[in-house]
């Protein structure tokens, strides 16, 4: 009789874990919130004058006076440029610098004309969608063309490395590779409209945010759910080893539910690289709308 009652509460301790949520975590989700309020002040651009007004009031070089852990490069910084093809828009990052800064400023002219003059000659418009994409192809951030699906790793899949991270500099602390992985998630995802909106990775690092996020888009979890939301630490967290940090973290998607991303990254002096993702779904959710 006394195994079983004993056999009972370790199981009840077990479904009713309370996890702790650490300060470190708390911070890092303040962080992500200070972007969020940061990317709400980006208009979206459907005019010409309007884009150069969202240039004008809005540097996505502000991303380091929040994420204070990693920088640009001296002699760099990022700037973007805003696309719009009526089936999605988006700003696209860039890496610019002393030497590209007059191409930069052509590729942008380039990419306006695309974006806002749908009636030029075709032949004129597939030159100019060429100039634009061989100028993103050598200084994009273009993070979410990783192939999380086969779990690649960047050397395995190099037509989809992302040059500009080359450019930033990390310091060597836990907090410095997490906003890294933060800024790769989220750096890009302002002035969205239509299917660019499937890019909506939000970092869940305290389950408190988790919880926030169920009620404001009103999801109601099974029974099942319910357990292994339980089970689920949502602590981020980095490992260091030697030059090969690993960090771990939560992200929500309203197409897909919660997942947690697990990077193998590489630091060679202040820069780092992706090595390796991993990507394993915890708790399930799509929530059915399609653009």
């Amino acid at each position: 009789m006394k195994t079983k009652m004993v056999l009972v509460v370790l199981v009840l301790l077990f479904s009713c874990t309370n996890w702790h949520t650490s300060e470190f975590a708390k911070s890092i989700q303040e962080e992500v919130t200070k972007i969020r309020a940061f990317q709400a002040k980006a208009i979206y651009p459907d005019s010409p004058d309007e884009y150069k007004k969202m240039k004008m009031e809005f540097d996505v070089n502000d991303y380091f006076k929040i994420l204070t852990s990693i920088k640009m490069k001296d002699g760099y910084r990022i700037d973007y440029i805003y696309r719009d093809n009526y089936w999605f828009g988006g700003p696209r990052l860039t890496v610019v610098n002393a030497e590209n800064q007059n191409y930069f400023k052509t590729i942008e002219k380039v990419s306006l004309s695309l974006s806002y003059n749908k009636k030029r000659n075709n032949k004129i418009l597939d030159s100019n969608e060429k100039k634009v994409n061989d100028f993103l192809s050598n200084y994009e951030c273009d993070f979410h063309n990783f192939d999380f699906k086969n779990n690649l790793s960047i050397l395995e899949y190099s037509k989809l490395y992302t040059p500009l991270l080359e450019y930033i500099d990390v310091n060597r602390t836990k907090r410095g590779y997490l906003e890294y992985v933060i800024f790769c998630f989220l750096s890009d995802q302002f002035s969205l409209i239509w299917h660019s909106n499937y890019d909506d990775y939000e970092i869940v690092a305290t389950r408190e945010k988790f919880k926030s996020i169920l009620s404001e888009n009103k999801i109601i979890l099974t029974s099942k759910q319910k357990d292994t939301l339980n089970k689920i630490n949502f602590e981020p967290t980095v490992i260091m080893k030697a030059n090969t940090p690993k960090v771990k973290l939560l992200v929500f998607t309203k197409w897909g539910g919660l997942f947690e991303f697990r990077f193998l990254l590489e630091q060679i002096n202040n820069s780092v690289k992706i090595k390796y993702v991993k990507k394993v779904n915890k708790l399930h959710y799509n929530c059915g709308i399609l653009f």
